[in-house]
């Protein structure tokens, strides 16, 4: 009977390590980056933003129109999510949200891939270069986040510029590791920001 020279056993020991590592890698790590292979909207948004895909109380579907079925919706939304994950390679969610009046509404894209440059209009330029004191499209930072800010209309030189919201922003935060976009109508910037935020964090 010949015994097993220590070397071997050595390297019997270490693959025997080895293999149990791998073991623990498929039956813990594995299970858990496939669990968060994908994002997940919530259904409520803080300020009283609802998603639309949703059954609300007192819809007459008809009286609405085939636009805000929410099953429609949702199908809609799911279909958004499936092309930007097939351009991507990354896990996406897109929803949209109303207040109760439906007058203001968000409507979010996320994306699990770190953001890159913002700049759905086109480079900012200086106002006064065209005679304005506000341009209809700005390109700003807001509370780490940057937005294309669209107005009614342009403010002329010399003009005081009224107060008011926005007609329409855009939003994308920066300092993130997934981007996350807002599109917000009848929104203020930093509240569409502050949305953006709550759902990142």
């Amino acid at each position: 009977m010949t015994s097993t020279p220590p070397a071997l056993r050595v390297r019997g020991l270490v693959l025997g390590a080895v293999l149990l590592g791998l073991l623990v890698v498929l039956a813990v790590v594995l299970p858990k980056l496939t669990a968060e292979d994908s994002i997940e909207l919530p259904e409520t948004l803080p300020g009283g933003f609802t998603a639309v895909d949703l059954p609300r109380d007192g819809d007459d579907e008809e009286a609405a129109g085939p636009g805000t079925d929410p099953e429609l919706q949702g199908k809609l939304f799911g279909a958004s999510a499936e092309q930007l994950e097939a351009l991507f390679g990354a896990p996406a969610a897109v929803r949209m949200y109303a207040d109760e009046s439906g007058a203001q509404q968000l409507r979010i894209v996320a994306v699990d891939e770190a953001p890159g440059p913002f700049l759905p209009d086109g480079p900012p330029y200086d106002p006064a270069l065209v005679g304005a004191e506000r341009l209809s499209s700005e390109l700003v930072e807001v509370d780490g986040a940057v937005c294309n800010v669209l107005w009614a209309q342009a403010v002329p030189e010399g003009q005081e510029i009224p107060e008011g919201d926005p007609v329409f922003v855009r939003c994308q935060l920066s300092d993130t590791d997934a981007t996350w976009q807002v599109e917000a109508e009848g929104v203020p910037a930093e509240r569409a920001v502050s949305v953006l935020q709550d759902l990142a964090g």
